[in-house]
């Protein structure tokens, strides 16, 4: 019997007694107005009791939510929507009682990486646009990049109209990608081909940064985001950036980065047309 009793002690201290609780408040990282409508959970893996493991709790109309009776340990937040992103604290210390509620902004956000506008709080993939060659200037060492499809016509995913935001999401995409003004061109180009002696003629194109002038000299064009109208947010892999439609002159522009073989082509401050 004595032994007995000492082999369930160890069992019993695994037990925990409930008695914490955490305060909470959501905001929207635009607008800075409550975010509601959704469940968060509270996760802690490392605590052995199954009791104390999960907590869920609703969010409230003015962002705030609570989760009650938790237990000594770590607690991972959890939003309840793939497409929000919470940047502030997610974790905290169980078993405790907060004196305040602890305010989370939340982005609305793609849940893999890519490139999306937000317009609103809706998001549309964007796609990239068209191949991309480089080619050697006929009579020069210099270089241009270029779309192998002239835009004409874009899609509404790629006009942003003031208030909209481009978002690159995941941290390649985040820190690759550069923005380059496109810039029409009405004359013939001749540029050097793959064969010795050889040339390609491309007439009334569209170039990536590059402008030539009546001689057919090129001119180098660069184009850069205010950074005022840039937020960055995530850590790791799960990086987002947020760019204002106003964060560049209105144009079109296009969207690679140094290496890259195809492209994304851009309008922004430019409102897609009314449907018919």
């Amino acid at each position: 019997m004595f032994r007995t009793a000492l082999l369930t002690l160890p069992l019993l201290a695994l037990g925990c007694t409930p008695g914490g609780s955490y305060q909470g408040r959501l905001v929207d990282g635009m607008t800075g107005q409550p975010r509601t409508g959704f469940k968060v959970l509270a996760k802690a893996m490392a605590i052995p009791d199954m009791a104390c493991q999960v907590r869920e709790a609703d969010v409230g109309p003015d962002g705030s939510f609570s989760f009650a009776e938790t237990c000594t340990g770590e607690y991972t937040i959890t939003l309840m929507d793939d497409t929000l992103f919470m940047d502030g604290p997610t974790t905290f210390q169980g078993g405790e009682t907060p004196t305040a509620p602890v305010e989370a902004k939340v982005w609305r956000a793609p849940s893999g990486a890519g490139v999306f506008k937000l317009s609103g709080d809706a998001l549309a993939t964007i796609r990239s646009y068209s191949d991309v060659e480089t080619a050697t200037v006929w009579g020069s060492d210099a270089t241009v990049r270029y779309p192998t499809t002239k835009p004409l016509r874009l899609a509404g995913s790629q006009m942003l109209a003031p208030g909209d935001y481009l978002v690159l999401s995941g941290k390649s995409n985040a820190e690759r990608l550069m923005v380059h003004p496109l810039i029409d061109d009405t004359g013939k180009r001749r540029f050097k081909g793959a064969a010795e002696g050889a040339w390609v003629d491309i007439p009334e194109h569209t170039f990536i940064g590059a402008r030539f002038d009546a001689a057919g000299a090129v001119t180098v064009e660069t184009a850069s985001f205010d950074a005022a109208k840039v937020t960055t947010v995530g850590s790791g892999d799960r990086v987002l950036r947020y760019i204002a439609a106003d964060a560049l002159p209105q144009g079109r522009y296009a969207l690679l980065a140094d290496n890259d073989k195809r492209t994304y082509i851009l309008d922004f401050g430019t409102a897609p047309p009314a449907a018919e």
